[in-house]
């Protein structure tokens, strides 16, 4: 279970009193928290190493469902071998910003003459079920690999919350966002709060974390047409 902040930050950065919330109470909050961010933003946000199996598209572009920190092997269209490291681009950049859109991109075609090019000649990432291998470092993470300020602030409000607020269960705790509308390039959403749609919990109510929560949201991975 993952920690984003710790002890001595939720007391010095954070300012949160021991007689608020006691060392004993903090030890098991903070990693449950920190889990309750991964759970409601559907993504994480420390370095993780991973074999992603993912679907093909029948496409040039396979879409990330997380941030890809690195990638070590891709073994296309099920294959034993994997892809040379010059076939494909990860976009994995901190600027230009790729982690609300990440992806992978294979070279479009083998034959560099555009008049002698065949369908053979392009390499796509063949549409499958989980014939698609990523190995890599995985987790939305600042350029220097820590976990993102707003997340950690998120973590330390909701640690207070349930110190001070423990709820009876997860439904009341009022607000939450949902999915609404999913528009372009694999990764757009549009939200709304539950209450609007009548929809099931999802968020925590507490304003300041909601908006961290749909600031940091996963991207729906999604295929495109070929």
């Amino acid at each position: 279970m993952s920690s984003y902040i710790t002890l001595a930050e939720l007391r010095d950065t954070y300012d949160v009193p021991i007689s608020m919330v006691t060392d004993a109470q903090a030890n098991f909050l903070i990693p449950f928290c920190s889990n309750k961010m991964d759970s409601l933003t559907g993504q994480w946000f420390e370095s993780k190493a991973l074999t992603l199996k993912l679907d093909g598209t029948d496409n040039g572009t396979l879409f990330l469902p997380v941030f890809a920190i690195s990638v070590t092997s891709v073994y296309l269209n099920s294959s034993s071998s994997a892809l040379a490291a010059t076939v494909y681009t990860v976009y994995n950049r901190f600027f230009p910003d790729d982690r609300k859109n990440p992806k992978i991109r294979v070279t479009e075609s083998t034959n560099p003459s555009i008049f002698e090019r065949r369908l053979s000649d392009y390499t796509i990432f063949e549409k499958g079920t989980l014939n698609q291998t990523i190995v890599g470092s995985f987790g939305y993470v600042e350029s220097d690999g820590s976990t993102p300020e707003d997340i950690k602030r998120a973590v330390a409000v909701l640690v207070v919350e349930y110190a001070l607020n423990p709820p009876d269960d997860a439904s009341s705790f009022g607000e939450a966002f949902a999915v609404t509308r999913e528009v372009t390039d694999g990764h757009s959403l549009t939200y709304a709060f539950k209450d609007t749609l009548k929809l099931p919990f999802l968020g925590t109510g507490i304003p300041e974390v909601d908006r961290i929560i749909a600031q940091y949201k996963a991207p729906l991975a999604m295929a495109i047409v070929s």
